[in-house]
């Protein structure tokens, strides 16, 4: 009689192994049974099996590290294997293939096709027909990508643009035929050579940032370089990086897509030249009035940095008055763009970065090129020129001296406000008359004479140098004058300017100069040419910390932080051999020191003063700390846009990995059932009644395992839903608990649950929630903690909390993990010995918050774990 075959089943689920062990021996077969990684390849060694029957998922070492060690081993790299897996990945056949198996199961399955699967390995008895059975899955594997990468290597070859593919350390691994076209070498000639053979002659190419992007699998998109021809002239390409995966996701070669853009470099750098060469600001805007370009010219006008325009709405650069509105008309003109003076009827200004508006003449244009279009905006200040055109219309309307305006007859032809102010005169009034009715009455018969010599050779100069001066009023009143002279040509002839300044208003003009100091929003400190502080307002003293009194007389440098101090006087006495308006420090981070030690960041700008004592220097001083904060914020948000970039393909990866889990959670209570029903089903008669009792819990309990795998799916559905509700209401403990274990009595058989929960205890919380709390830490106890050990429930007051403890004398948990068992789709690796779906405690989590209460754990591996739920007492 023949001798029956042996089976190895290694499936660390209990279920499952029953459901093999039944359906192979109804068959025939002898079955052992292993229920971790290691024990089975120590059974195969001493038991030699004509099979193994072999689980993907194991709690020390997964079937793949099984296959290896099998095949590693003289006693036991014959035996054929059957890999059994819920897991439906196709990735996952693929690796087992590659590992070594004879054949392939996935759950549930019924039991003809366990024992057809059986047979068929045993059947390939000699590694020649194992090398065929294997190569033929990898083939039906992979015939699936035949057809699409026929198609896509199609594409690629026939596309306009050169593809190159290259290794992460730079050798050409792909090159289509318009690679060939842009730059004369053929696939031949290039593929296993490296990519530097395309850079020109001492040129360095740096990469890291871009290759780094790539080797994270990010697309980078297109940037521009150099690149190098076969027959070694040189031209500008246009690059885009993508990363090429393996099947596992791994990042193994990088995909180029270049374009020869020569032509356009040329006309854009053309294009660039002229645009910078030009006297006028020229700003490019896109469709969206995004800045896209700008010349120096912009910088001057505006006072801003290229870099700080580019990317920026073109309204930056418009008043905060007409901002609201300018969208609008930029609409308007996009919907009908043509070269254009914009508002040639309008007065226009521009606003610079320091918060000054500026007449403005702005003339349109569309650009059109192959991807968009753009509009260029010429823009000039037209300040001086509006002044000239207005006839010193700033003279006489914003001029502190009275302006008064002589033809050649002497007759006035014009005045400003301050001449009404000054003399009493309407303008009515004194507009026709000759200048004289301004002249004292002691002086109006020779004063003539001398107008007429001045009008015989005209030119600019003060009158009256070294003379006492005097005009009058239109009371009659006498006032000591200073008026200096000087003529324009117009199309009347020659008008001459008459400035004429009050100089009893001196004082008083001073007086106005220190209150306009004093009311600024920035803190003004005014030097003379020795540095020396000479006046300052109260900004200053509220900016700095000091009494006005600390200051005046004292070197500017006492504001200075000690650190800079000994370089400030070079650079004030530089400044002062050549003043100028202008920022100083705009590439510089400057700081400023309070009386308290303090150093803070600022911006500063000067402004050269002509006093009658010299050349002073006046110092605006901002502080701009809110505004580094601010920006300083917007690098941290964007920090943390990437680190949540990242975290979002870590979840993307989790929740394939938990749908994957999730599969196999689903049908491994399912193949116990359907086992357990199909053996009862076909062998009732023939099985001991201990054997059915036996079979009919286990189904049971499998059923249980599967209702609280649903409930958790429905719970976490609701939840990512955003429909979780709570119904809180008084709840007493121990009731509570008794329910809960008397529901989980079918997995409690092998283990002792301890209650020590004071009577009468209560807490205010939704019932079915908490039972769905409790229910998943005594499951999770229950799983992690060996048969016969003891799951301790402890309950007590504390103060307006009930505290809730759940311990076990389980395998515990790793330190490194405790922080991360709380998070969604989190699951320990496979080796440790924990299955589960990775949402059971994130579920528990989010209802215990949702009930005002929280979570925590303690564990040491090896000793159990605790898990601390504290729950309000009452309402």
């Amino acid at each position: 009689m023949a001798q029956p075959r042996a089976v190895l089943v290694i499936d660390d689920d209990h279920d499952i192994s029953t459901v093999c062990r039944l359906f192979l021996e109804r068959a025939g077969y002898v079955v052992h049974e292993a229920t971790t990684g290691w024990a089975g390849i120590d059974s195969a060694r001493q038991r030699n099996p004509d099979a193994i029957v072999l689980d993907y998922m194991l709690p020390d070492i997964d079937g793949i590290g099984v296959l290896g060690e099998l095949a590693g081993d003289d006693k036991t790299k014959h035996i054929p294997v059957l890999m059994l897996t819920a897991r439906t990945h196709r990735k996952d056949e693929e690796a087992a293939w590659a590992a070594g198996v004879t054949d392939f199961l996935t759950k549930p399955f019924e039991s003809g096709d366990l024992v057809a699967s059986v047979e068929r390995v045993i059947a390939a008895d000699t590694s020649r027909d194992r090398m065929h059975r294997r190569e033929q899955a990898m083939t039906r594997l992979g015939a699936v990508d035949q057809d699409m990468l026929r198609q896509l290597a199609a594409v690629v070859e026939g596309a306009s643009d050169a593809i190159i593919v290259k290794s992460l350390d730079g050798v050409v691994q792909a090159w289509n035929a318009a690679a060939e076209r842009l730059y004369g070498w053929s696939a031949e000639e290039m593929i296993g050579r490296s990519i530097e053979l395309l850079y020109p002659d001492g040129f360095t190419e740096s990469f890291e940032h871009a290759m780094a992007e790539v080797a994270l699998g990010e697309r980078v998109e297109s940037f521009e370089t150099l690149r190098r021809h076969k027959n070694g002239s040189q031209f500008t390409v246009s690059l885009a990086l993508s990363p090429v995966l393996d099947s596992q996701g791994v990042v193994v070669s990088v995909s180029a897509i270049e374009r020869d853009v020569t032509d356009r470099a040329r006309t854009e750098a053309r294009f660039r030249d002229l645009v910078e060469a030009a006297p006028d600001a020229i700003v490019i805007v896109d469709d969206a009035g995004v800045i896209t370009l700008v010349n120096a010219q912009t910088e001057t006008v505006f006072g801003y940095q290229r870099d700080r325009l580019i990317g920026e709405q073109v309204e930056m650069l418009v008043p905060r008055r007409f901002r609201d509105r300018h969208p609008a008309n930029r609409r308007g003109y996009a919907h009908s763009p043509r070269t254009r003076p914009m508002g040639a009827t309008m007065e226009l200004y521009g606003l610079r970065a320091d918060g000054r508006e500026f007449p403005v003449e702005i003339s349109l244009s569309p650009l059109t090129s192959d991807s968009a279009v753009t509009y260029a905006a010429t823009i000039r200040d037209v300040t001086q020129r509006k002044a000239a055109e207005s006839k010193f219309r700033g003279l006489l309307e914003a001029a502190p001296d009275a302006i008064v305006g002589v033809d050649a007859s002497g007759r006035i032809v014009l005045v400003n406000a301050q001449t009404e102010a000054l003399f009493g005169y309407q303008r009515e009034e004194l507009i026709g008359q000759l200048v004289e009715v301004l002249v004292p009455e002691s002086l109006r018969t020779t004063h003539p004479a001398r107008r007429e010599e001045y009008f015989a050779e005209p030119r600019t100069r003060q009158m009256g140098e070294g003379l006492d001066l005097v005009a009058r009023r239109k009371d009659g009143s006498e006032f000591p004058a200073e008026i200096s002279l000087s003529s324009i040509e117009t199309e009347e002839g020659i008008l001459v300017s008459a400035a004429i300044r009050d100089v009893t208003e001196r004082k008083r003009a001073a007086a106005r100069f220190q209150g306009l100091v004093e009311a600024a929003p920035d803190a003004m400190v005014i030097l003379d040419e020795d540095g020396r502080i000479s006046l300052v307002n109260a900004q200053t003293l509220k900016l700095f910390g000091h009494e006005r009194e600390d200051l005046i007389g004292q070197q500017v440098e006492v504001l200075v932080p000690h650190r800079f101090r000994g370089r400030h006087p070079d650079h004030r006495r530089e400044y002062a051999a050549n003043p100028r308006v202008r920022g100083m420090g705009t590439q510089l981070d400057l700081y400023g020191l309070r009386k308290d030690g303090t150093e803070f960041p600022v911006e500063i700008s000067l402004s050269p003063l002509e006093t009658d004592s010299g050349v002073s220097i006046s110092a605006a001083i901002r502080d701009v700390t809110e505004r580094k904060r601010a920006e300083d914020a917007q690098a941290a948000a964007f920090e943390q846009e990437r680190e949540a970039s990242t975290r979002l393909r870590e979840v993307d990866r989790l929740r394939t990995d938990f749908i994957s889990t999730v599969s196999h959670e689903l049908r491994t209570p399912l193949t116990a059932i359907k086992g357990f029903a199909e053996f009862l089903s076909a062998s009732w008669e023939d099985t001991p009644e201990q054997t059915k009792v036996d079979l009919v819990k286990r189904i049971m309990l499998a059923g249980v395992r599967l209702d609280s795998l649903i409930q958790d799916l429905l719970d976490f559905s609701r939840l990512e839903r955003g429909q979780l509700a709570m119904r809180p209401e008084q709840v007493d403990l121990l009731d509570l608990l008794e329910e809960m274990v008397s529901r989980a009595e079918p997995i409690l058989e092998a283990h002792r649950v301890e209650r020590r929960i004071q009577p009468g205890l209560t807490l205010f919380a939704d019932r079915t929630a908490m039972i769905r709390v409790l229910d998943n830490l005594l499951s999770n106890a229950v799983k992690f903690s060996p048969p016969g050990s003891e799951i301790v429930f402890e309950a007590r007051q504390d103060r307006d909390m009930v505290l809730i403890e759940v311990s076990d004398a389980g395998i515990g948990i790793d330190p490194e993990e405790q922080g991360k068992i709380f998070d969604r789709f989190y699951r320990v690796p496979v080796s440790s010995g924990r299955p589960g779906t990775g949402i059971g405690l994130a579920i528990v989590k989010e209802f215990v918050e949702a009930q005002g209460g929280s979570i925590s754990v303690s564990s040491e591996p090896g000793r159990g774990s605790t898990f601390a739920v504290l729950v309000p007492a009452h309402a």
